[in-house]
């Protein structure tokens, strides 16, 4: 009964470790085309290729996946069109271009129309912030996606994995205890 009870309380132990996380809806075929249209790569006629990163392409997807976010063709269009100029707006300036502060003021403020017009059907605005050259994409009132070019190193975060290991630990320790008091009571 004893050991019943502790491996039970072992699995119990190691299944509240696993939670699964819950996701919201997958994306339908018109969502998935405005995607594609993010994901494209942009050639110049010197060569030069410019895309977005795909972490920037997940974050659409992301916000693409939320319950309240479903496109039609219509909607999906619209926003591919505007997709479009965007890049049409960059290649114009020149791929070379890494900063928004780089290029002529013309462009920066026709690209900025463009992606607010692309994210306009969805609710999403685009603001650019020239001191720090980041761009933030909001939703209802919130943050939703940044991009900065700067990679920023936090370091590596090991803390989950003392988590674990401690409560593996633990568990084998319980277990022992148990095996050795069954083995004395007989």
């Amino acid at each position: 009964m004893k050991k019943g009870m502790a491996i039970l309380l072992a699995v119990l132990m190691l299944s509240a470790l696993c939670v699964p996380a819950m996701a919201a809806s997958d994306i339908n075929e018109d969502e998935q085309r405005v995607l594609d249209a993010v994901s494209v790569v942009v050639t110049s006629e010197e060569g030069a290729e410019m895309s977005l990163y795909e972490s920037d392409v997940n974050q659409a997807k992301n916000f693409l996946m939320r319950d309240e976010i479903d496109l039609d063709k219509a909607t999906a269009d619209e926003i591919i069109e505007n997709i479009e100029e965007c890049f049409a707006i960059v290649e114009k300036a020149g791929l070379e271009t890494e900063k928004l502060t780089d290029m002529a003021e013309a462009d920066r403020k026709a690209l900025l129309a463009a992606a607010n017009e692309a994210g306009a059907p969805v609710g999403v605005t685009v603001a650019y912030d020239a001191a720090r050259n980041k761009v933030d994409f909001t939703y209802d009132g919130a943050v939703i996606a940044s991009v900065d070019p700067v990679i920023k190193f936090t370091g590596a975060d090991y803390s989950m994995l003392f988590v674990v290991m401690g409560a593996a630990v633990l568990a084998v320790i319980a277990m022992a205890v148990v095996v050795k008091k069954t083995a004395r009571a007989k």
